[in-house]
């Protein structure tokens, strides 16, 4: 029980990879936060699987292209005697887009969701009462090109840089961590051979396992000597194609 007495907060934890993370940390002894937006009944299905492992669990609801959206999230957990030391931010939009197609809208959409807001929540949770730790969920990809995800693509390279600055900004008091994860929940419309082609795509050609996507997350929040970090959980992809050389 690595982080029992700690509070979790982690945007995005209503499914998927999400509600494995929050499903991970109140493992190891958490007691979770779980935002979610629209999903609310997988939202209270995860709740009831973090009771179950006698753990404490608030669920807050929140659109975060709002402006105002870390500040109601925050504002409702104090309300409620809840402040986390640890931030996840793990919600995210992955819409199809295209350089000629996108448009302004789509792409203003990205980074209110993939940027602005996991910006806006550390800077709330800087100001918050327990602050320790920060973990960004990035994507192996950033280091690459998505050209059919080009809005999501570029946001969430602008995120990386943020992760830099915000261990800067933010230390010595808080530690601001990455975990940028490859193929590790497939897209339910990937058909057989495309999944073939994504493990051929790694070093270790297989696709990787929720666990060992969650195990990074814990790794991170309970190291305490980590900071400005990006784990890659891709099984070496992210070594195949530098377009931007970092």
């Amino acid at each position: 029980m690595k982080l029992e007495g700690k509070v979790v907060l982690i945007t995005g934890a209503a499914h998927r990879m999400g509600a494995a993370a929050a499903l991970a940390f109140a493992s190891e002894g958490a007691d979770i936060m779980l935002h979610y937006h629209s999903s609310g009944s997988q939202a209270e299905t995860t709740a009831d699987q973090i009771r179950a492992l006698g753990r404490r669990v608030f669920t807050v609801q929140a659109d975060l292209a709002a402006q105002d959206a870390a500040t109601s999230i925050f504002k409702r957990g104090e309300a409620e005697g809840i402040s986390p030391h640890i931030l996840v931010n793990s919600a995210s939009i992955y819409p199809t887009t295209s350089l000629e197609s996108m448009n302004f809208e789509e792409l203003s959409e990205s980074y209110r969701i993939n940027t602005y807001a996991p910006l806006s929540l550390a800077r709330v949770f800087a100001q918050s009462r327990n602050p320790e730790s920060l973990i960004q969920v990035l994507d192996a990809r950033m280091v690459d090109y998505d050209a059919l995800h080009f809005a999501y693509h570029l946001s969430k390279r602008t995120a990386h840089d943020i992760t830099r600055v915000l261990a800067i900004e933010l230390s010595p008091d808080i530690r601001v961590n990455a975990v940028a994860p490859g193929i590790i929940i497939p897209d339910k419309e990937n058909d057989p051979e495309l999944l073939e082609k994504y493990k051929a795509g790694t070093l270790l050609h297989r696709t990787g396992r929720v666990e060992e996507y969650t195990e990074a997350l814990i790794f991170l929040s309970t190291n305490q000597f980590i900071t400005g970090q990006v784990i890659f959980v891709d099984g070496g992809r992210h070594l195949k194609g530098r377009v931007y050389g970092v």
